[in-house]
């Protein structure tokens, strides 16, 4: 993916990028759901201090949806492909699913403004000859639909020059208006040409064709960029400002990055724009030139992980019989050593989220989404990891999970959850006093349905025992 430098003394004036809210449409399970994060529902300057949401819900209720179509986000602010898996999450009986998100810009100058980025999904079948047999980092990346990408949507507002602009929209890819609409803000961006426009209208296509985003697209964006000085417009600098965002600031961790580390094919290392991996082997394979930042970084992990868990560092030493940069990850505590990928399920999956962790803590500008984050995870170290986020980190954290430790120890702010309802998936419960325990209150709504909404489809012992006998393979039981 080509990079497009920021000009003059924009780099000096970089936002701090939250997202705010989700609003998700036929999407999976939902069939409508809004998530208003603590930081969209009232004003912190960031740097002050963490925005952490959980969110909580019996299985099927819409958890890994919303993580699901956050991947789906980066992946087009990124200007990357949307893996063919994330065509089935179009909802049964739908054309398409609808997607939104909004994000609140902060500047070092003091400006604030808001990003809406919205589109739809649907899926379009692949011919056979045409399908993806594999990809080295995802088995699960295949099929026969790929994600067709349309009706973007840019939405901005906020202070523009010195103006106070109200939400507009930006950008629009709608069919009806080629290469794109409101005509009225092309001029923010190129000087329309037909030769330019037919450009436009061939990477739109193009876009649509390999799943991709058309206006986070290399192709619109180097027609923008090629521009010159006095076309580089506040409206230009955003999209380069979110895609920097997307790419460098911003990772989603769904299910199926999981699954490799459960399944031990590899050990995923999350770093700004590049994913280290170790192999089902324990080992790490990089430049010879870049084993010094490799020891660095284990380094930098080994200091949080001996507190996490009493003992444990990580130790990497090169390979016996590899080529040069071909490192061996061990764990070792006191005087036993084995390579990492023995160790167990969760201790790996710790291990490969601890870097992502220390950026929430320490950079304001980071957005981490995980789903599952409790998997494997011992109940109270899983509370007190984000107890402290909560109290002295500076990021975003967004996570799910079953255990209801985190219920106990974050703020009544920070935790939202999924009802029965699809209709309207995600719900802050009310009434919620500053002493109440919100583990006992999610229990008590469980049982007697206070709430306006549903948070759990009832489920009885007594049927969920008939049910196993009649499911029998042995025949009717005495």
């Amino acid at each position: 993916m080509t990079e497009f430098a920021f000009r003059g003394a924009h780099g000096d004036n970089l936002p701090t990028v939250r997202l705010q809210k989700v609003v998700l449409d036929h999407y999976k399970s939902v069939t409508h759901g809004e998530l208003v994060l603590p930081c969209g529902r009232r004003f912190v300057p960031y740097g002050e201090q963490s925005d952490i949401l959980g969110l909580y819900g019996q299985n099927g209720s819409g958890k890994t949806a919303l993580i699901e179509a956050m991947a789906v986000m980066m992946a087009l602010m990124r200007g990357a492909r949307v893996p063919p898996v994330y065509a089935e999450c179009v909802q049964q009986g739908q054309p398409s699913a609808r997607l939104a998100f909004t994000f609140e810009l902060q500047y070092p100058d003091g400006d604030v403004r808001k990003f809406v980025y919205a589109f739809s999904l649907r899926a379009e079948p692949v011919p056979e000859a045409d399908r993806d047999q594999g990809h080295p980092d995802n088995p699960f990346f295949r099929g026969s639909s790929r994600v067709c990408v349309f009706d973007e949507q840019i939405s901005v507002m906020g202070t523009f020059r010195g103006e106070q602009r109200k939400l507009q929209v930006l950008l629009d890819s709608a069919p009806e208006r080629p290469p794109f609409g409101p005509a009225s803000k092309a001029k923010y961006f190129y000087r329309r040409t037909p030769e330019k426009d037919m450009t436009l209208s061939v990477s739109r296509a193009l876009a649509q064709e390999m799943s991709r985003s058309f206006f986070f697209s290399e192709e619109t964006l180097r027609l923008f960029d090629s521009e010159g000085e006095d076309m580089y417009s506040p409206y230009y600098q955003m999209l380069l400002e979110m895609q920097f965002y997307a790419r460098y600031y911003l990772f989603v961790l769904d299910t199926k990055s999981a699954g490799m580390i459960r399944l031990n094919m590899y050990l995923p290392i999350y770093l700004p724009a590049v994913r280290l991996r170790i192999d089902a082997d324990s080992l790490l394979k990089i430049d010879a030139s870049l084993v010094p930042q490799a020891r660095e970084m284990l380094a930098r992990l080994n200091t949080v992980l001996g507190s996490l868990i009493p003992g444990m560092r990580l130790n990497c030493r090169q390979a016996e019989g590899r080529e040069e940069g071909t490192l061996l990850i061990t764990a070792c505590r006191g005087d036993t050593e084995i390579p990492v990928q023995m160790e167990s399920d969760g201790v790996r999956r710790l291990i490969s989220t601890l870097n992502l962790l220390i950026r929430v803590y320490n950079d304001p500008s980071v957005t981490v989404a995980i789903d599952e984050f409790d998997a494997g995870v011992f109940e109270y170290l899983l509370g007190e990891v984000l107890r402290t986020l909560q109290h002295s980190g500076k990021g975003q954290f967004i996570f799910t999970a079953h255990n209801l430790r985190p219920l106990e120890v974050l703020n009544k702010e920070s935790i939202c959850f999924t009802t029965a309802n699809p209709e309207n998936r995600y719900y802050r419960m009310k009434n919620i006093g500053r002493t109440n325990n919100l583990r006992d209150v999610y229990f008590r709504e469980i049982l007697f349905r206070e709430q306006d909404e549903t948070v759990y489809a009832a489920t009885s012992t007594e049927e969920i025992a008939a049910a196993f006998h009649r499911a029998s393979p042995f025949g009717p039981q005495p």
